[in-house]
């Protein structure tokens, strides 16, 4: 017998010869969160807060240095330079709409700009880095 898109359930295995009842009520519980969690609304800053004191363990980040400004920021495989620009700019320092037309360039090689939607990872950027920002 062969379940049928009609049939309630046939898509957990319900129907299904060989597939236990554990796995339908993991997949019944999986397909409950996954319904019943919502989407994120808002994102964290990548801009890492200043702190006096140094922690032991080293925090994955970058450095982007801007005038006389350097901000510590956060770094993920997922960051692009277009969220890193978004979060800097909206930190106290930074006068709104002052890097609308800004640009981040690697420190050892200032005549490379970096693409704002492709993630800093597959541009070369490893932790450590630091970045300059031209406006």
């Amino acid at each position: 017998m062969t379940p049928t898109a009609t049939e309630s359930g046939s898509h957990l295995g319900a129907k299904i010869p060989g597939v236990t009842a554990l796995a339908i009520r993991w997949a019944t519980t999986a397909r409950d969160k996954a319904t019943q969690e919502p989407l994120p609304t808002e994102r964290r800053s990548v801009v890492l807060p200043k702190k006096k004191s140094p922690r032991k363990g080293v925090p994955r980040k970058i450095t982007v240095l801007w005038r006389n400004f350097t901000f510590s920021c956060a770094y993920s495989d997922w960051l692009t330079p277009a969220i890193l620009l978004e979060d800097i700019g909206k930190e106290p320092l930074v006068t709104q709409g002052a890097l609308i037309k800004a640009i981040l360039t690697p420190m050892h090689g200032p005549s490379d700009v970096l693409n704002h939607d492709v993630p800093l990872s597959q541009q070369g950027i490893v932790q450590g880095n630091t970045l300059r920002m031209l406006v």
